[in-house]
């Protein structure tokens, strides 16, 4: 796997001032390179830089790129390691980080929510939701096609349970730009 490369895209697409914008875009588009762009993309994706189905064909995502937006979880690490290191490879993309506030103050930052998955009979996980402009909460379950919508934040998904709500900002987007 190779972080970088698509750390390297990431930041090209962050570097013009994208801001989240997919809203409904479906993820069931099949891109020339064979890749679905649901297949590409996971929770993560989804959440912290909710590329649109055209920067997934502009920027080539493809097998390599599916797989540095997953496999951060670590038997090794505990989950404060594991979610620095999620976080690290965000901000490796040209966006900031930080414990989200009650209320977004720019509009060039978006909150996510972190949830953990930990002693369960399928194995430890993550999962990720974005609060998108409306307030409701959107969530991509690995490489499904389909988004779930939660009117509020829940303290638990499934067998999922929050762990933080985080502001990330686009520090290249002005402050007025649309989400």
């Amino acid at each position: 796997m190779n972080r970088e490369r698509t750390a390297k895209k990431l930041k090209e697409i962050f570097k013009m001032g994208y801001l989240p914008s997919r809203r409904s875009e479906s993820y069931y588009v099949k891109l020339p390179n064979g890749y679905c762009t649901a297949r590409l993309g996971n929770c993560l994706e989804h959440a912290c830089f909710n590329l649109k189905n055209e920067q997934f064909y502009k920027y080539n995502f493809d097998f390599e790129d599916m797989h540095a937006f997953q496999e951060f979880m670590d038997p090794n690490k505990n989950l404060k390691e594991i979610t620095h290191d999620i976080f690290n490879f965000v901000e490796s993309c040209g966006l900031e980080v930080r414990q989200a506030k009650s209320i977004l103050k720019q509009k060039n930052e978006w909150k996510v929510a972190l949830y953990f998955r930990t002693c369960s009979m399928f194995g430890d996980d993550y999962h990720f939701l974005l609060q998108e402009k409306s307030g409701v909460w959107t969530g991509k379950m690995g490489n499904g096609e389909n988004l779930q919508r939660y009117f509020t934040l829940r303290k638990s998904i499934r067998d999922y349970d929050l762990y933080g709500v985080y502001t990330i900002k686009n520090p290249n987007a002005k402050p007025d730009m649309t989400l």
